[in-house]
C-alpha cells in the first residue's frame, strides 16, 4: 500500500499565492450579503484552501493543481458538507435558543453539542486529508465501478478508521478535529443562517476567515494526516522485519578448562583466574 509517494519540493512563495486565490474569490463572493446560499462559496472556498495547501506543502498526487481540485477535491467538498449540515443540525437549536435569551443554559447546550460535534470525528478525521495526500485514495483508470467520488470516500474513510486506532488523541485528533470544527461552525455562522453578526462585523470575519482561519486549519488537518502516515509507515516497516533479521549471530567463546589449583577456593591461582575472567567478561568462568 502506498503511503505518500508524491512528495515534492515545497513550491515557490509565488505560485503558492496564486493557488489560494481561487479560495480567497470564492470567499469575496459570499461577502455580496448574507443568505443561506452563501454557505455553498463558503464551503468551496475550504476544498478549494485545502488543495492549495497541499500543493504548497509538496505533497500533491495529481500533475495539476485543477486536477487536484477536480478530482480530489470532489470528494473532500462532499465530505465537508456532510460535516457542515451535521453541525448545523447540532447547533441550529441552541443558537436559536442564545439569540433569543441570552442565558446560562443556553450557552452550556450550546458547548454541549459542540462537543458532540467534535466527537463526531473521533474515528474520521483523517478522511479530510487522505482524499489529498494519500496516493491509494482514488483507483487507477478503469479499475473501479460506479462512482470515483463515492469510492474515493469509502477508502479514505476506512483508511482513516485504520490510523485513528492508535492513541493519539492530543497530538493528532484533538488539532485535526479542531480545525474542522472551527472551519465549519464559523462557515455556518457567516452565511448568515443564525444572523449573530452585522454587516461590518460580518465582512472583517470573513477576511479573516479567508486568510488566517482557512490556511490556518487546512495546515493544520493535512500536517496531522501526514504525520499519521508516516507513523503507519514506519509502524509497517518494523512489522516486517523477520524476528532473527536484526540479531548479529555470536560465536560464544570457547570454555576455558580451570587446573586443579584455580579452582580450588582461597589459592592465589583462583584469585588470578577470577581476574582474568572478569576482565574478559567470562561470566561463565
Amino acid at each position: 500500500m502506498a503511503y505518500s509517494k508524491s512528495h515534492r519540493r515545497p513550491a515557490p512563495l509565488l505560485s503558492s499565492i496564486a493557488w489560494f486565490v481561487p479560495g480567497l474569490l470564492a470567499v469575496a463572493i459570499a461577502t455580496i450579503g448574507a443568505h443561506p446560499l452563501t454557505l455553498i462559496p463558503l464551503l468551496l472556498a475550504n476544498t478549494l484552501t485545502m488543495a492549495a495547501v497541499c500543493h504548497a506543502i509538496g505533497f500533491d498526487p495529481e500533475p495539476s493543481f485543477s486536477r487536484t481540485v477536480l478530482r480530489r477535491g470532489a470528494a473532500h467538498l462532499v465530505m465537508f458538507t456532510t460535516y457542515a449540515a451535521l453541525v448545523f443540525l447540532l447547533v441550529a437549536g441552541p443558537m436559536l435558543w442564545l439569540s433569543q435569551q441570552h442565558g446560562l443554559g443556553a450557552t452550556v447546550l450550546l458547548a454541549a453539542v459542540l462537543v458532540a460535534a467534535l466527537a463526531v470525528l473521533w474515528r474520521l478525521w483523517p478522511a479530510f486529508g487522505l482524499v489529498f495526500v494519500w496516493d491509494d485514495a482514488y483507483p487507477a483508470q478503469g479499475q473501479h465501478e460506479g462512482s470515483w467520488i463515492f469510492t474515493a470516500t469509502a477508502r479514505s474513510i476506512a483508511f482513516g478508521r485504520h490510523l485513528s486506532r492508535e492513541e493519539r488523541f492530543f497530538t493528532h485528533f484533538l488539532p485535526a478535529a479542531l480545525a474542522l470544527l472551527v472551519l465549519a461552525f464559523a462557515a455556518i455562522a457567516l452565511s448568515g443562517l443564525y444572523g449573530v453578526l452585522p454587516t461590518e462585523m460580518r465582512t472583517a470575519a470573513l477576511a479573516i476567515y479567508a486568510v488566517v482561519l482557512m490556511p490556518l486549519g487546512c495546515l493544520v488537518i493535512a500536517n496531522r494526516t501526514l504525520r499519521a502516515l508516516l507513523c503507519e509507515g514506519r509502524h509497517v516497516r518494523r512489522s516486517q522485519v523477520l524476528p532473527g533479521d536484526d540479531l548479529i549471530a555470536v560465536t560464544p567463546p570457547a570454555p576455558v578448562a580451570l587446573s586443579e589449583e584455580e579452582r580450588t577456593a582461597g589459592t592465589p591461582e583462583q584469585a588470578t583466574a577470577l581476574l582474568d575472567a572478569t576482565r574478559d567478561g567470562d561470566i561463565e568462568r
